[in-house]
């Protein structure tokens, strides 16, 4: 998570990144946690699984 929002950051401050690009990326960025907080424990079972069975 920590990686997704400094890459957040500094795409915005080098690169010039302003407003829909910046938004978009935002938005892919939470979507990628949640995947990994709720996804990993739906879809994925086995080793790479959070839950305790």
């Amino acid at each position: 998570m920590l990686r997704i929002v400094a890459v957040y950051l500094h795409l915005r401050l080098r690169r010039g990144w302003r407003d829909k690009k910046t938004a978009w990326f935002a938005i892919l960025g939470f979507a990628s946690i949640l995947f990994t907080y709720i996804g990993v424990n739906t879809i994925l079972s086995g080793y790479h699984s959070y839950a305790i069975i």
